[in-house]
């Protein structure tokens, strides 16, 4: 506002100018309804108010409805003065207990405007989940498991407790990572047990060991058919194919086959279907196992009759 003075003896002027400033704005909350999260076995969580305009004078924080049996920090939050604009707290962080929604109050000072938000705090939760190295494999299989638990601020503070379903249990903080060895084949569930707080969960997933490739080759056998030891048998386990291939002590050829299953099982007949004689037989045998190891091998059988 400008105002002009005139002197009315000889006309001279001057102007002042006055600013008169508008307190009648309330404060401006840059989210009048905002949400928090009180996290699995936290003790507390923060109420943030945020104003958007700059303020003249000073700003009180007043928590007018809560739930019951809350507890703020700092205390005098919910503290009601005889003057209602200096009432609650200057502090823009308030730390409260309990889930619920709490409805606040805030003030100018100076001005006496106020304006009211509500902030909904929800109970956090806790999801158990790990991921391993492997799903399957052959024994012994060691896995590596990569604890990736999380709750819902975060993964700290996790306890878990690992059933790897072969005998052996781990217990570990927050989102180690672990491992164990299966020595013998079957399906194994691993299981993962997660708590923080009162939040639990759990995971588990399926681990399928296999029997590893194998190739064994006796050196006799006897095809006098007393029923003991009559077949030259491989003893084989988690083969895609085997070829066999048996000659006599002349070079001559007296067996040859290949099986995708690797049942190898010769009579001690040639390839005419003769019994062959005593002696000793040269074989060259090669294999490929499912966990993809090859094997070759040559050696001599001893035939008796």
């Amino acid at each position: 506002f400008s105002l002009t003075v005139q002197d009315s003896y000889n006309g001279c002027k001057t102007t002042g100018t006055q600013t008169v400033i508008d307190r009648t704005q309330p404060p401006v909350l840059a989210n009048p309804v905002a949400t928090a999260i009180l996290d699995c076995g936290g003790s507390q969580t923060n109420l943030l108010f945020v104003l958007t305009s700059t303020t003249t004078g000073g700003v009180r924080y007043f928590v007018n409805r809560f739930p019951l049996g809350a507890s703020f920090s700092p205390a005098n939050a919910t503290m009601y003065d005889i003057n209602p604009i200096l009432s609650g707290t200057s502090s823009s962080l308030i730390s409260v207990s309990k889930p619920g929604q709490y409805v606040y109050i805030v003030s100018n000072t100076l001005t006496g405007c106020t304006a009211q938000g509500t902030v909904n705090v929800s109970s956090g939760g806790l999801t158990a989940d790990f991921d391993p190295s492997k799903l399957t494999g052959y024994a012994p299989l060691t896995v590596d498991f990569n604890n990736i638990s999380t709750s819902s601020l975060g993964s700290a503070s996790i306890t878990s407790v690992w059933s790897f379903g072969n005998g052996e249990t781990q217990t570990t903080m927050s989102n180690i990572p672990t491992s164990t060895t299966f020595t013998a084949p079957g399906t194994y569930t691993v299981l993962l047990l997660t708590s923080k707080g009162s939040c639990i969960d759990k995971a588990y997933k399926i681990i399928r060991v296999d029997i590893p490739s194998k190739l064994e080759v006796p050196n006799v056998f006897t095809p006098n058919g007393d029923g003991s030891n009559d077949i030259f048998f491989l003893k084989t386990a988690n083969l895609t194919e085997v070829t066999a291939l048996i000659f006599d002590r002349w070079g001559n050829k007296v067996y040859d086959v290949t099986s995708s299953t690797g049942n190898i099982a010769w009579d001690g007949k040639n390839l005419q279907g003769k019994d062959c004689s005593a002696g000793v037989y040269f074989y060259i045998i090669k294999a490929s196992g499912k966990d993809d190891k090859d094997y070759n091998s040559k050696g001599n059988v001893s035939l008796f009759r």
